[in-house]
């Protein structure tokens, strides 16, 4: 049969077009002829499809064969083929045949068996390349292997970590005897002699690393080192130049030994007779133990003298002496400054007619001191027992560790004393003392005013500019006691008015029915035969005994099981009243009055044409719906919740909502100017959040033709639920 349509009607909801009923027969006969003809839905009718054709390039046959033409893929009796771009794991192919994508990792082709590449094979991007046709292997462009020569070309040979480089090395054979051979010179370890050949008559051997030999070495001729170290025995039986020699171990000259330039001995040197001509310096320390013989000028900056020094005539010392042992001076003459860094013994007299400074310790066994100048002492000095007949001043520290007795007056400016002094009288400063250590006042007696910077009282406070802190418990007498954990301060009275305490209670709220009274009360005085207050702590329980337990609460005369401690009325027309023990309750209009009808608005934002937007209109839980008001011309959808309403917004006009969609009522119209739609019957809505609201769900949909506007919503509706 022919094909067989629906009738639609001549609009929606016209009821003149095909029932539901004839529409459902004219589908099912459609579908009839279509399984009758291609098949019963599993297995198509043989024949149905004899060749698919795909655009002018592709075609399927009956036959199965599959043609790709217009230089694309093609099927001959060779296979399938084609002169285009093939890509595996690609859909974008650069190659004739490119297996994976661009940055693809893993292994994107595996070939199991063997493999023939006919040309130049390159891995990488341009960095190793077989070359089957010469037979050559390139890796970048410092290293070529060739298969025809067996030669290997590289820019740089690396072998256990020594480099081998430049183009005159051109072969190297290691095997019993080494040779290294090329065009500017061969070097041959041979197995007779184990010697070294050089071909080079004008070079020799040379190297930039270390040569060791284990064995002796002879020369010959002259040699020339510019550098040399040898941990055995060296024996020069001719003439020897040595520019520096640096011997670590011992060195026996048994000949005379002719140094023209420096000689740097770092270590112990003995020296038997030795004859210097020129002027010698001695940097570091020199020991003589044997006779020095100085005929001429001898300078020594640091002279080191373990024995006795014997000087029969003038010694002139412009420099340092220092003397670590015994030293007997009969005449001494210092012009300039003299330091004894260890122990001077003066057992006579000394005269001191300039400055003398003693770095160190200057013992005086008895011998008088006569200073007519000022006595500078930098560093420790002992005093057994000073006289000082004048008055001595100390511009610098003075620290005396022993006990100083001082029997007439002592002014001292400043005072350091490291260990315990003990004023057995009494002791006025009149200007500042500082302590820096611990000090133990058994009294103390402060007239003036006394600034302590942080005072430290035992592990448990301290008092600095910031205030006291208090780190463990603090007590002040028996009666005051602060916790620094807690933040709380014990005593047994407080004073003042208590207006910057916090948490203290000045009173307690009494209230009647839950409404707090004017003033609080310090005292409540419970009095009646049925009242008693009880409880010892911060609560208090008051009972009041008799008067019933609760109100009785009758129905239609008949009385309630349980009696009641509250009655709550509510409702618009119940009225509670009455200030004494009687109570009245009014309930106006007899039997209840009906809700009356009402109208509610909201108006959209400004839309643009054919454009939608979601509305919310306040009105009741639930309700009868009479009319619905538009202002322009516009689709409207009322619905029960958000949800809803989201899941409704694809639906296209025309098409009626799945039942138990939540939608509640639309309208539409497209007529200019505002249009009123009447609900006949009423349409019955509600809300359905999760909590009952007042709102009603509303999507709007703008059908000026080419106008953006605000479009306002009326409902006409009655309210059904309180």
């Amino acid at each position: 049969m022919a094909k067989v349509g629906i009738n639609t009607g001549t609009s929606a909801n016209a009821g003149d077009g095909s029932t539901l009923r004839a529409g459902a027969n004219i589908i099912n006969n459609n579908f009839d002829e279509l399984y009758t003809a291609l098949g019963d839905g599993t297995t198509l009718a043989p024949g149905i499809v004899t060749s698919i054709v795909a655009g002018s390039n592709i075609s399927v046959t009956g036959t199965g064969q599959v043609t790709i033409s217009s230089g694309l893929w093609e099927k001959t009796d060779a296979g399938i083929n084609t002169v285009s771009n093939v890509g595996i794991g690609t859909t974008n192919p650069r190659f004739t045949l490119e297996v994976g994508a661009v940055g693809a990792s893993g292994t994107s082709l595996y070939v199991n068996g063997d493999a023939r590449v006919t040309g130049i094979l390159t891995v990488g991007s341009s960095s190793v390349t077989l070359n089957g046709s010469t037979n050559e292997i390139t890796v970048g462009t410092g290293i070529t292997i060739s298969g025809n020569t067996g030669i290997i070309s590289a820019t740089q040979v690396n072998i256990a970590g020594e480099t081998l480089t430049g183009a005159g090395v051109t072969s190297l054979v290691a095997g019993s005897n080494i040779t290294l051979s090329g065009s500017t010179g061969q070097v041959t370890i041979s197995s007779a002699g184990g010697t070294w050949a050089n071909y080079d008559s004008n070079t020799g051997i040379s190297t930039t690393k270390k040569v060791k030999i284990e064995n002796d070495l002879e020369v010959t001729g002259v040699s020339t080192f510019s550098g040399i170290g040898t941990s055995g025995a060296l024996d020069v039986d001719g003439h020897t130049e040595l520019d520096d020699v640096n011997v670590s171990g011992v060195s026996t000259f048994a000949g005379a030994a002719d140094f023209n330039g420096a000689i740097d001995v770092d270590g112990h040197t003995e020296l038997d007779d030795v004859n210097v001509s020129g002027v010698s310096t001695f940097a570091g320390a020199a020991d003589f133990n044997g006779a020095i013989d100085v005929d001429g000028h001898t300078e020594l900056d640091d002279v080191n003298v373990s024995g006795v020094s014997t000087f029969a005539g003038a010694a002139d010392f412009n420099g340092a002496i220092d003397v670590d042992g015994h030293t007997e001076l009969d005449d001494v003459n210092v012009s300039g400054v003299s330091t004894f860094a260890g122990a001077a013994d003066f057992k006579d007299d000394v005269n001191v007619s300039g400055v003398s400074t003693f770095a160190g310790a200057a013992e005086f066994n008895g011998a008088r001191v006569y200073v007519k100048s000022i006595i500078d002492v930098d560093g420790h000095t002992e005093l057994d027992d000073v006289n000082v007949s004048g008055a001595s001043t100390f511009s610098g520290a003075a620290d005396f560790n022993g006990a100083l007795d001082v029997d007439g007056h002592t002014e001292l400016d400043d005072v350091n004393v490291s260990g315990a002094s003990t004023f057995t009288g009494a002791a006025d400063f009149n200007g500042a003392i500082d302590v820096d250590g611990h000090t133990e006042l058994d009294d103390l007696n402060v007239s003036g005013v006394a600034t302590v910077s942080t005072l430290k009282v035992g592990t448990a406070a301290t008092i600095n500019s910031s205030g006291l802190d208090v780190v463990g418990i603090a007590s002040v007498g028996v009666a005051i006691t602060m916790y620094a954990s807690s933040g709380i301060v014990s005593a047994t009275t407080y004073y003042g008015d208590g207006s910057q305490l916090s948490g203290v209670v000045s009173g307690i709220t009494v209230e009647d029915e839950g409404s707090a009274l004017s003033t609080s009360a310090t005292t409540l005085d419970f009095v009646g035969s049925g009242v008693v207050a009880s409880g010892t702590g911060a609560t208090k329980t008051i009972t009041i005994a008799g008067g019933g337990s609760g109100i009785t609460v009758e129905d239609e005369g008949s009385a309630l099981s349980t009696l009641a401690t509250t009655l709550d009325f509510v409702g618009s027309g119940v009225v509670a009243s009455g200030t004494g023990a009687t109570k009245t309750i009014t309930i106006s209009g007899g039997g209840g009055a009906l809700a009356s009808r009402t109208t509610k608005n909201a108006t959209t934002a400004s839309l643009a044409a054919a454009a939608s937007g979601d509305l919310s209109i306040t009105a009741f839980k639930s309700y009868n719906l009479l009319k619905i008001a538009i202002d322009h011309p516009a689709w409207v959808r009322l619905y029960v919740d958000a949800a809803s309403r989201t899941s409704d917004a694809s639906r296209a006009e025309g098409t009626d909502p799945t039942p138990g969609s939540g939608v509640i009522a639309e309208v539409l119209t497209t007529t200019a100017g505002a249009s009123t739609f009447l609900m006949s019957p009423a349409v019955f809505g509600w809300n359905n959040d999760g909590t009952p609201a007042t709102t009603v769900y509303a999507k709007v949909t703008n059908k000026e033709a080419s106008t953006s506007r605000a479009i306002t919503v009326t409902l006409t509706l009655i309210e059904a639920e309180a």
